[in-house]
Formats: C-alpha cells, structure tokens, sequence
C-alpha cells in the first residue's frame, strides 16, 4: 500500500499538504519503499524541477549513501532534458562551490552510465555525452 502511495504522488510532487506524508515515506525504515519514493518524483521533476529541488539538495549533503545514489541518478537522467538542462548546470557549479565535489562526481558517473545505456536513443546519448563533456571541461577532478 505504501508503494502505491509513493507512485500516486509522484505524479503529484511535494504540493504543501503532501509534502508531511512524502517526508514519512522518505523516512520509513523500509530502504526499498524510501528509494521508491524519491524514484517516484522523477516524472514529476521533468516539469516542476524547483518543486523537486529540495530533495536533490537534500540528500546530496546526505550520509544516506543509498538516497544519496538514487538523487544523483535522478540528476543525471533529467540532465537530458534542453529544457534541464541548464538549471542542471548552474546546480552543479553550486555544489561543487559548495564542496560537495563527491555529489558532482556521483551525478558524473551516473551521466557517464546513462550515456552507455542509451543504445536505443542516439540523440539522447548525444545529449548526456554534450553533459559529460561539459561537466570534465567545467570541473578538473573529473578528467
């Protein structure tokens, strides 16, 4: 029932009187039902990424290793959106100005992996592999 929960409202995102319920869920002791969740906000950050946000930055200062992976794959599949894009970059500078240089690296790896995956969609590899490029031109300690 939890998980169903979890789908539904990723399709409606942290509005005000979700957000309590969304933060339980996070908080459940089940790791499977808190990475669902966070998983479940995906399709909802393609057009309300603000709305989303704070849970990138959440738990990309996080010691919630598991949370932590899930968030930068997040980034790094959203990352190929144009509309994205960009937001995408601005938050990647901040977080490196941040020191949060493991978070970078984490989406980095993840950019790389989606690029490997994405056999089936050659404009779609294109982009994440323009976003490699970016972040190794941007970020020394990528290289």
């Amino acid at each position: 029932d939890k998980g169903m929960l979890a789908e539904m409202l990723g399709r409606f995102g942290p509005r005000e009187k979700l957000k309590n319920v969304i933060n339980r869920l996070l908080n459940d002791p089940d790791e499977n039902l808190q990475q669902f969740t966070l998983q479940s906000l995906e399709y909802y950050a393609r057009a309300n990424f603000q709305a989303v946000l704070p849970y990138f930055e959440r738990y990309g200062k996080s010691n919630n290793t598991l949370l932590k992976q899930v968030s930068a794959i997040m980034i790094a599949r959203l990352s190929y959106l144009q509309a994205l894009q960009e937001k995408i970059k601005q938050l990647l500078w901040h977080w490196a100005k941040e020191e949060n240089k493991d978070y970078v690296g984490l989406v980095f790896k993840e950019i790389q992996r989606q690029a490997a995956n994405s056999i089936d969609s050659p404009e779609r590899k294109y982009r994440y592999l323009g976003m490699r490029d970016w972040m190794q031109q941007q970020f020394e300690y990528l290289r």
